[in-house]
């Protein structure tokens, strides 16, 4: 028995040995190839123990190739977004070896990233998607090597993402801790390669991150959100627990000539949500975006000098293109909202303010794109709420979008 046993274990430590080359080779030529040698991966290590059907690979990193990406930027071809990825252990669960080896079939249970570190560069290279319909999808270009390629899940926790974005006038720099991101079935074979409904070749991709905060680059509010959730295979979009707060009315209003707002909404969920085009050129566009049950207070500058106002400047028709965003969402649904408006009298020197409680209704066409402008230019906004929380006042508005 003992014999037996010794057997085995040094008939894995060989297969191993003959194995761990040939996946490294596989791996590598893999990327470089299914990327046109934008992206190179290397790893210091990679086990497989044939016994317990796993692959264990020691710090890898997956990075652009500059002089690569250089050359398509003149060519006008240059993605957007560019990756770097650096993982300390990968371990590939329930692998089959002997599928990989006679069929070039690459089929694996789990994938677990312990600790990734994510950085994502973004610079608006092009508005539109400039690739090449004749170009060979993935899956035709590892057919070669690969037949097809199944994990059943990934995970990634734990997640230290870093955003750059030189997208504007200067670079804008994002960072994440407390972010989780699951996978389902990712199948690449010749029928996924043209299936639309996948995302990345995946069922559903869910991006969850928690506890997240910051502060606005002029320094007068902060942001926060108890918990941001993503899913591809709904194409939803949920918020919970978001909060704007300024700093104290008297340093605000001395730095800026601005109004001060306040916000705290319990839910946002946006429905039908486009985060392809966001991800690409960031374009919000969505079906619907619910906000539910939540509190908006406007404290209006007391400093502002005397002198005539644009009041058309505060409308929602002008005040939408202040956001410098491609915007497009069909119906905005709201769900028990106060509002609160607020200013200085210039008499008693005392502030005061009227509300509309319990603000319930819906804004159709809020929008800023071109192409939806021209099929409707109007955005019409009904609402009902208690005027000074006793008075019920219904309302409605029509916004022509595109009069100047």
């Amino acid at each position: 028995m003992l014999g037996v046993l010794a057997f085995i274990l040094l008939l894995g430590f060989f297969i191993n040995l003959y194995w761990s080359p040939i996946l490294a080779r596989t791996v590598k030529s893999t990327v470089l190839r299914s990327s046109d040698s934008l992206y190179r991966i290397n790893f210091t290590k990679a086990d497989l123990h044939i016994l317990q059907g796993k692959i264990v690979v020691f710090n890898l990193d997956l990075q652009p190739d500059s002089a690569v990406y250089h050359r398509r930027q003149k060519l006008g071809t240059a993605p957007n977004n560019l990756y770097h990825l650096h993982i300390k252990k990968l371990v590939l669960q329930h692998v089959h070896p002997f599928r990989l080896y006679f069929k070039k079939k690459l089929d694996i249970g789990d994938i677990i990233l312990s600790a990734p570190e994510i950085r994502i560069s973004y610079q608006l290279n092009h508005a539109r998607d400039t690739t090449n319909k004749s170009r060979r999808t993935f899956y035709e270009q590892i057919s070669k090597t690969l037949r097809s390629i199944h994990v059943a899940h990934l995970a990634l926790n734990d997640v230290k993402f870093k955003y750059e974005d030189y997208s504007g006038h200067k670079l804008a720099i994002s960072e994440l801790k407390e972010m989780n991101i699951s996978a389902t079935d990712m199948l690449v074979d010749s029928a996924t390669q043209t299936d639309t409904t996948r995302f990345m070749y995946c069922r559903d991709v869910v991006t969850e991150i928690n506890n997240f905060s910051g502060r606005a680059a002029n320094g007068l509010y902060s942001y926060k959100m108890k918990l941001l959730k993503l899913s591809t295979g709904t194409s939803q979009l949920n918020i919970q627990h978001l909060e704007l707060e300024p700093i104290a009315a008297g340093k605000f209003f001395a730095k800026s000539p601005h109004d001060r707002f306040t916000l705290q909404i319990d839910s946002v969920c946006l429905n039908h949500f486009d985060y392809l085009s966001y991800h690409k050129y960031r374009m919000v566009n969505a079906s619907s975006m619910i906000l539910s049950k939540g509190r908006l207070s406007v404290f209006t500058n007391y400093n502002k000098p005397e002198k005539h106002t644009d009041r058309y400047a505060t409308f929602p028709n002008a005040g939408i293109y202040k956001l410098k965003t491609d915007l497009k969402i069909d119906t905005v649904l709201l769900d028990d909202i106060d509002v609160i408006y607020s200013e200085v009298n210039k008499k008693s020197h005392k502030p005061g303010s009227v509300s509309f409680n319990h603000a319930t209704g819906k804004v159709l066409n809020l929008t800023t794109n071109a192409a939806a402008l021209k099929k409707e230019p109007d955005c019409r906004i009904t609402l009902t709420s208690l005027f000074m929380n006793k008075a019920k006042l219904h309302t409605s508005f029509v916004f022509n979008l595109v009069d100047k």
